[in-house]
């Protein structure tokens, strides 16, 4: 895996870094040399855009997007690739970004453990209760949503049977005619 970095935290223009797929990766350096920053920006271009107001409160409980993009610039980049996938992400100092693959703001609960999270947290308790993270995690809540949607599509997809099945009687219709008039041009000769 490749990742780039461009006015990430204290990092002033672009740093690369490229890891070892199937093997652990180690990162090392001393406080404040930016270890967090890689992990952070990893957990961003992954969950990107993150609409869920509990995830967004998670995220800035472990500092993901909070003082990502250096101080002294206006817009942080990070690019991520491994494989033949690619994905980009640029965040500006006003909130807004530009993403060419959206991610899944579910990354943060099931691919991220910090000692400050709330999976962690809950994993440290005598008697843990994870019925909050299967809802999290679950697309039962999204189900108007995507019920929703299948409608559309399913109404959408009757619209262009119709559509189709009237430009098929056309053409009938219309090879009918054609056969009428070749019989009919053979007869003249």
């Amino acid at each position: 895996m490749k990742l780039k970095m461009v006015n990430i935290a204290n990092i002033r223009g672009e740093e690369n870094f490229e890891f070892n797929s199937g093997k652990l990766s180690l990162i090392t350096g001393p406080n404040g040399s930016g270890k967090t920053k890689i992990i952070n920006s990893i957990a961003a271009i992954e969950s990107y855009p993150i609409k869920s107001e509990s995830l967004i409160k998670e995220a800035n409980k472990l500092g993901i997007f909070e003082s990502l993009i250096n101080n002294k610039e206006n817009e942080a980049e990070i690019e991520i690739s491994w494989n033949s996938i690619k994905k980009h992400l640029i965040i500006k100092k006003n909130g807004q970004f530009e993403i060419d693959k959206e991610g899944n703001e579910k990354f943060l609960y099931s691919n991220l453990l910090y000692p400050s999270s709330r999976l962690h947290e809950t994993i440290k308790q005598k008697d843990p209760d994870f019925s909050w993270i299967l809802k999290e995690l679950s697309l039962a809540g999204n189900y108007d949503f995507i019920f929703e949607i299948w409608n559309s599509y399913e109404e959408q997809i009757d619209r262009y049977l119709e559509e189709i099945e009237k430009k098929l009687s056309n053409i009938l219709e219309y090879s009918a005619r054609l056969e009428d008039i070749s019989i009919e041009k053979r007869s003249l000769n």
